[in-house]
């Protein structure tokens, strides 16, 4: 199956008039709940890609959220199969995670998609309350933006 048919399948499964648009690099941004997705079609190499932005890392204790982060990400265990990193331009802790498009179809990929939106909350959560267990700020969470995409036609909130 073609990314574009998940993307049709989704727009179906979501109730969305009109299809959901892709802009020039074969992606569209969605927003779950307040937890924006990049949702991208990898024809290159047959993939889905999905990436969401979780959280600042606090500036104190580094080091042990990092460790912390290898951790969940030692066989996927923690991560739901999906790998946590660090952005190297802004610090950011992100939620990745690769799909075959010969293992997905329509029902499949919806259901990989919640999936993946529940590890993102669930990071989110976790990371949240690792700033909680030392320190009285809140978590930054990073709101990706149609602009960040170019193309106001790939945005969806649902």
């Amino acid at each position: 199956m073609y990314f574009k048919e998940l993307i049709d399948a989704l727009a179906e499964k979501a109730n969305v008039m009109g299809g959901i648009e892709l802009d020039d690099e074969n992606r569209c941004f969605m927003e779950f709940d307040d937890m924006g997705v990049i949702i991208q079609g990898v024809d290159e190499t047959s993939q889905v890609l999905l990436l969401s932005a979780i959280a600042e890392p606090p500036p104190e204790r580094l080091e042990e959220l990092y460790r912390e982060l290898l951790v969940a990400n030692h066989l996927l265990k923690e991560t739901f199969g999906a790998t946590l990193s660090i952005d190297p331009e802004d610090g950011w802790v992100y939620l990745c995670k690769v799909l075959p498009y010969a293992a997905l179809d329509g029902d499949t990929f919806v259901a990989e998609l919640g999936n993946y939106v529940n590890a993102v909350a669930s990071w989110r959560t976790r990371i949240k309350d690792f700033r909680a267990s030392d320190a009285t700020s809140g978590p930054k969470i990073k709101e990706e933006t149609v602009d960040e995409l170019q193309s106001p036609d790939s945005f969806l909130r649902v």
